[in-house]
């Protein structure tokens, strides 16, 4: 390896769907100072409850299709779509039904920039 350098295989490191759960699986892909990497992996009709961070971050749907809440707006996120959100933005996500397909996302937190918005 060189010194600095990660690879990740996300196809490694992507959690299976469990439809069992109230909630998303969830595996941490990558944590440095800087950032958090996590991947979720939705079933229909999983929900990921109203929710803010003190950071911003990055939302990219690697499949599938989830629905986004963010201040009363829906946003839908399909396969290739990629989102970002201010620090202290209350956002809600759900993979809805009734589509039998999961839905996978990669979320970046960006923790070097604490900002709240004014």
């Amino acid at each position: 390896m060189i010194q600095g350098v990660r690879l990740i295989q996300l196809q490694n490191e992507t959690p299976p769907a469990d439809a069992h759960r109230r909630l998303p699986a969830t595996r941490r892909v990558l944590r440095t100072a800087d950032i958090d990497i996590i991947c979720f992996t939705f079933s229909p009709g999983q929900v990921l409850g109203d929710h803010h961070v003190g950071h911003p971050i990055i939302v990219h749907c690697l499949s599938g299709c989830i629905g986004f809440l963010v201040e009363g707006h829906s946003i839908r996120l399909t396969a290739g779509s990629i989102l970002h959100l201010d620090a202290g933005i209350t956002h809600h996500l759900s993979c809805p039904e009734p589509s039998t397909e999961t839905a996978v996302i990669l979320l970046t937190h960006l923790k070097h920039d604490r900002r709240t918005p004014s």
